[in-house]
Parts: structure tokens; C-alpha cells; sequence
């Protein structure tokens, strides 16, 4: 899982809470003598707010850009990490790292459709979470998990924080969840269960991110491998699936299939697969 240098994301919380939160305007020359930060990694740092649409720089000056106020959260880094047995059977650990945009922030909720709600309630397993202010380099409250049955196919796990988060914080989780028998061995199957042509895990892209990863561990070799990207908005919905256009990283060692993708725009991000024939 890739994450940012304690130097970097001390720059990031400043940059939220100064020129995001409060409206001032810094400068690169001023951030180079508040923080013990390489001029190559600042620039590396401001680069990446830059490109999810957080900052704006004119010339050595940096202001806030005016959709950072669309947003609650920037996540330094997502991984989806799944592993699939010969049967079908999927395990899979959700890891992220995120820090508010603003003061106020009560939980994170991860929404989750299932076959079998009551059945999966019993094999999901949350790690500690884990928040820290490194600005004031101490901890400032608790955090704990809450899972809320939606429907029979429906669940919520949220992640709930007392107090509220503020900006500074960095809050980075985890959790695991087992499905029995939902992946397709063969073409055959793939299309008279799911009438689909590739079997596919995915990503949702909702807020500001720097880093996403989709890790697939594969029983047997794939017959093909492709990473996508589908977007979605609250009046469209689902859209076409179309090439990824963002610096993308589209691996296969080993029967283990891998997508990275560095400063991804809202969407979904697939990677795909279709089973041997």
C-alpha cells in the first residue's frame, strides 16, 4: 500500500487547513522553510494536489481551487486486495488511508451489496483504526466500527469518531470480508450466471484520491487482462466502461493481477479478467 512521508502529509494538512479551509495564500519558497521537506518532494506533494483538483500554483504562489469545497475527504491511498480459491470462494481486504477536508467529520460508511446479508455479517473482520493529528503529532480521540443491515442485500460498515475528525488528522483502516462461490471458473459459467464477458473487481473513486490499487490472486492464469474505468454520477448512474486515462499500472506475475492507478478523477476503476476457456 503506498502512503505519503510524515513531511508530506504534514504539508498536505497545512495546505487543507490554510489555503483550503481559511483562503490564504502560500508559497512554495515559504513551505521550504517551515518543513524539513526536499524541494523534489514538495513539488512531488503539490503536484499530486494539484491534479485531483484541490490547489491551483501561479508561479510560486498556491491558492485554494474553488471545487475543493465539493469534497469532505482526500484519501492518500485505497488497495483492494482479493484472493480467489479454485472453487470460486473470494477473500478480500479493504485498506485505506484517508485525512478530512474539514473540521466536523463524524464516520466514513462503506456500502456493500451482497447475496446473502445475514451470512456475510458473520465473516466480515475490522482491524484497529488507526487516527493520528500530525500536526500536533498526538492522538486526538477514538474510533470504532458500526455495521447497520440495510436489506436482505445491503449492509453498512461504518467507521465512527469521537470526537468528530478535524483537519490534521490521518485515519487509516482496514477490513476483511469471505464469499463463498460467487466467481465464475469458466466463459461458460461467467455468462449464464452473470450474462457478463469479463469477470471484474472494481473501485469506487467518490472523493479527492492519490493512489488506488486492485489486487486479484488467481487460481489459474486468466485468458486476458484489462484495467477500465466507468464513471459515475448521481443523475446517470452507471456509465460506459472506457480506457483509463489518468498513470495507470496494469500487471500480471505469477497468477496475481494488479491495477494502480496515481491520481485518479471520480469514477470506478475495473480490473477485469476472463477466465480459461
Amino acid at each position: 500500500m503506498e502512503t505519503l512521508s510524515l513531511a508530506s502529509k504534514k504539508v498536505v494538512a497545512t495546505l487543507i487547513r490554510r489555503v483550503i479551509n481559511q483562503g490564504e495564500t502560500l508559497t512554495i519558497s515559504e513551505l521550504l522553510r517551515s518543513f524539513k521537506i526536499s524541494r523534489l518532494k514538495l513539488l512531488s506533494t503539490l503536484e499530486m494536489m494539484t491534479s485531483i483538483g484541490l490547489i491551483e500554483i501561479q508561479d510560486d504562489r498556491i491558492i485554494r481551487n474553488g471545487k475543493a469545497s465539493d469534497y469532505n475527504l482526500l484519501f492518500t491511498s485505497l488497495e483492494k486486495k482479493c484472493q480467489f480459491s479454485p472453487r470460486g470462494d473470494r477473500a478480500m481486504r479493504l485498506t485505506a488511508e484517508f485525512t478530512p477536508l474539514k473540521d466536523g467529520i463524524r464516520e466514513k460508511v462503506h456500502e456493500s451489496n451482497r447475496f446473502d446479508v445475514e451470512r456475510f455479517a458473520k465473516v466480515v473482520r475490522e482491524n484497529k483504526i488507526i487516527r493520528r493529528n500530525v500536526i500536533e503529532n498526538r492522538k486526538n480521540g477514538s474510533a470504532k466500527w458500526e455495521m447497520d443491515i440495510e436489506s436482505p442485500t445491503l449492509i453498512k460498515l461504518r467507521t465512527v469518531f469521537d470526537p468528530p475528525l478535524i483537519v490534521g488528522e490521518f485515519v487509516k483502516y482496514s477490513f476483511y470480508t469471505w464469499d463463498e462461490g460467487i466467481y465464475a471458473l469458466t466463459m461458460k459459467e461467467l455468462h449464464e450466471r452473470y450474462h457478463l464477458d469479463y469477470t471484474m473487481e472494481g473501485l469506487v473513486v467518490a472523493q479527492p484520491t492519490h493512489h488506488i490499487r486492485i489486487i486479484a490472486d488467481l487460481p489459474w492464469k486468466p485468458a486476458t487482462i484489462e484495467g477500465m474505468k466507468g464513471g459515475l454520477s448521481m443523475e446517470r448512474g452507471f456509465s460506459e466502461l472506457e480506457k483509463i486515462k489518468e498513470v495507470h499500472d496494469l500487471r500480471y506475475v505469477n497468477n496475481r493481477l494488479s491495477l494502480e492507478v496515481w491520481n485518479p478523477s471520480i469514477g470506478i476503476y475495473y480490473l477485469m479478467w476472463r477466465p480459461p476457456s
